[in-house]
């Protein structure tokens, strides 16, 4: 009689472990903590880089930032997560980002403004891969004033 109920026990267990079901891109996990992702998760981001008359730019510098706490001085800073530039075509992905806090893109290029771009992820930032889209580069003209070449 115990066998058949220490086997009884285990097979229930073990159907009970086996029943969760996998978690998949895009949709939250169950259990998530409100306001954020638990530790060790991580995030796409991706998206295109165009000028303002929508054609796309190339070698553009994306740097993933990331805000968190100085433990020294006890204020917010940015922490340099990863960096690259955009292709041929103004695309950009970064992968495995880890979804532990604030996240922001620093989006720069000669004779353009800066972009700063917050990414938002979880509850509100819509699942574990995030498209961008298009973000568009404004141009930054100035100009010279007086120049003087001599040979």
């Amino acid at each position: 009689m115990k066998r058949l109920l220490f086997l009884l026990t285990t097979i229930l267990f073990s159907i009970g472990v086996f029943a969760q079901a996998p978690a998949q891109p895009g949709k939250m996990p169950a259990g998530m903590p409100p306001g954020g992702m638990p530790g060790g998760m991580t995030g796409q981001v991706y998206g295109k880089i165009v000028d303002s008359e929508g054609k796309p730019l190339s070698d553009v510098s994306v740097l993933l930032m990331k805000t968190s706490r100085d433990s020294v001085s006890k204020k917010s800073k940015d922490v340099l997560v990863s960096g690259l530039t955009t292709k041929a075509n103004g695309d950009f992905n970064f992968s495995d980002i880890p979804l532990s806090g604030p996240i922001k893109l620093k989006i720069s290029s000669l004779e353009f403004s800066p972009v700063d771009q917050p990414v938002m992820f979880g509850m509100g930032g819509g699942g574990l891969s995030k498209d961008l889209g298009n973000i568009t580069l404004k141009r930054d003209i100035k100009q010279l004033a007086n120049v003087t070449v001599t040979a």
